[in-house]
């Protein structure tokens, strides 16, 4: 969803909405008149300090949750860039038809991975970056075997390292990306929100 990856217009979204379910509880309560008999608000009350408790602990394990998927998120971003980078300067220690080659696919990689991090998961554009993301690995590791085979060195083997792990953490960062709280959970919030708002009227 466009909202989830924009923080600051989620932010304001979510303030709005609360104050429009909070606005329509109380407006629903005061129509049906709810606290005007005294066993009737008793049991009210009962009822909403019962969803201020839901409420709370809910966005507790939300808040739990999603805090340490962010973090995860941006150190993601920190890892990849630092494998990029020293996959790129041990490919300038390969052999020289595999160091060009390679040099040039990491260039693409690095313009390919920079792109994808910018779009919203659902997007066409998107796919077609991860697909060719896969590609450009494919053809990575295609001159990494090349490489070893022409020249079996501990020089090639760090480059064959290297290369694994940068591989290994673009998938890490894509289920990183796609682990987020989900939207279900926030319309559960909203809900007991409007309860909780109703019960004050």
């Amino acid at each position: 969803m466009f909202l989830l990856d924009q923080p600051f217009l989620f932010t304001l979204f979510l303030f709005f909405v609360t104050l429009l379910v909070v606005e329509v509880g109380y407006r629903l309560s005061v129509r049906r008149a709810v606290n005007e008999e005294a066993p009737i608000h008793e049991q009210i009350v009962n009822a909403r300090d019962a969803f201020r408790l839901l409420l709370s602990l809910l966005l507790g394990f939300t808040l739990a949750m999603a805090l340490p998927r962010f973090d995860q998120r941006r150190q993601m971003i920190v890892d990849e860039a630092n494998s990029i980078g020293a996959t790129y300067l041990r490919a300038q220690l390969l052999p020289a038809e595999e160091k060009g080659r390679v040099l040039g696919l990491l260039k693409e990689y690095v313009g390919v991975r920079r792109r994808s991090a910018e779009l919203r998961l659902d997007t066409v554009e998107y796919q077609s970056l991860a697909k060719r993301t896969r590609e450009l690995q494919s053809e990575l590791w295609e001159q990494a075997v090349s490489a070893g085979r022409k020249a079996p060195s501990p020089i090639t083997w760090l480059f064959v390292s290297s290369l694994n792990e940068t591989i290994t953490l673009a998938e890490k960062r894509r289920a990183s990306v796609e682990n987020r709280v989900q939207v279900s959970v926030w319309i559960m919030l909203f809900l007991i929100a409007l309860l909780t708002s109703f019960a004050t009227g």
